[in-house]
């Protein structure tokens, strides 16, 4: 095998895929990426078994073929080379890469060695913009859980209907959901739970692509295709929670509050919180909010700002973390929260967002010490 192409080319290639090698693997060939040569193009494929990132890229090919080549080492050279043509020849594992003056020998694996893409059985096809999925994985993924005994909650459940399209994540103390309208090309309603480190691959990929995603949604795995790269991924085994039923219908006491005006009061009053719980207290009259918070042997802090708010005297308390998670997640200016009681789940949603968009966070309360 032997191919030319642009050191700046090489490197987006094999920046695109590595971030998907594993650290640790008991299959040594997972360590490397796969480079193929073909016609006018090179593709570089990495995987961890449950994730393969491809990407393709334009070079002069002399001679066909493929190869594994240490995924790191690569990467390191490419990255270190100067900004020319880069030669790379494959003499059965042995790969010589060269540049100006540097030479570089390493020795790979046959490219048989490598784990195949997965085969999708009869997959439903549709396209989404790539804004639309960015805005989707960027604001639910970080409710995922981290438990990883809670099998389903460890992945974005991703709900596909004809007229919109749907993320959710939740690990039991906070929801996120948002919901994007529009026309999608399914006469059925789909659903899969999609793994958080697939779609962080995706919104590294997408970066400042504004075409559509083509996606493949199969049994078993789903294939993502944008411009020159794809990801296919495992999908998680459900079933994920009636999330639904959790979303409080008859919260009626509503504030509605400055957004960056809250997160810097609750970022300073959280610097006292419990180590453990990290909670700060949130107590509503009429037209003010005063947050408060203690550690015990430690101090504690308060402050107020004014917000919109005409019902009854409520006190709640919430984990700082999980609200400021929630409203660095919200645009617009000021926000939305809908409680009911000291016991209740308070609903963060937004007061100005896009036309085709619904979203909310959901933050579960932390009992206050009496």
């Amino acid at each position: 095998m032997k191919f030319t192409l642009a050191q700046k080319d090489l490197v987006q290639a094999i920046d695109t895929v590595v971030a998907v090698v594993p650290p640790k693997s008991t299959l040594p060939v997972l360590a490397n990426v796969l480079v193929r040569a073909a016609e006018n193009t090179v593709s570089f494929r990495a995987s961890d078994l449950d994730i393969s990132v491809v990407n393709q890229v334009n070079a002069d090919v002399a001679e066909e073929g493929e190869v594994t080549i240490p995924a790191r080492r690569f990467h390191e050279i490419a990255r270190e080379l100067p900004g020319q043509n880069v030669n790379v020849a494959v003499s059965a594992e042995q790969i010589e890469i060269s540049c100006g003056a540097s030479t570089f020998k390493l020795m790979g694996m046959k490219g048989e060695d490598f784990p195949s893409l997965p085969s999708l059985e009869e997959p439903l096809e549709f396209s989404i913009p790539a804004a639309s999925l960015q805005r989707l994985i960027r604001k639910t993924s970080y409710a995922v859980s981290s438990d990883e005994t809670r099998g389903a909650l460890n992945g974005v459940f991703w709900e596909i209907e004809p007229q919109q399209m749907s993320m959710v994540a939740t690990d039991g103390h906070r929801l996120a959901r948002l919901v994007v309208k529009g026309k999608f090309e399914t006469s059925d309603a789909l659903n899969a739970i999609i793994p958080p480190k697939a779609l962080g691959q995706i919104v590294r990929i997408l970066g400042g692509f504004d075409g559509d995603v083509s996606v493949s949604l199969g049994k078993n795995y789903v294939a993502f295709r944008m411009a020159s790269a794809e990801v296919h991924a495992r999908i998680l085994e459900g079933p994920f929670p009636k999330y639904q039923q959790v979303i409080p219908k008859d919260n009626d006491k509503r504030v509605i509050v400055q957004r960056t005006g809250l997160v810097a009061a609750m970022r300073r009053v959280a610097i006292l919180s419990d180590a453990l719980t990290r909670q700060v207290r949130l107590h509503l009259e009429s037209g003010h909010m005063a947050l408060g918070a203690r550690a015990a042997d430690v101090g504690e802090a308060t402050e107020g700002i004014e917000v919109d708010y005409t019902g009854d005297e409520l006190k709640i308390g919430f984990n700082a973390s999980y609200l400021l998670d929630a409203l660095r997640h919200m645009d617009g200016e000021s926000v939305a929260m809908s409680l009911k009681g000291p016991v209740g789940a308070g609903v963060i949603e937004e007061t100005s967002g896009l036309e085709n968009e619904e979203y909310l966070c959901l933050v579960m309360p932390l009992r206050l010490a009496e």
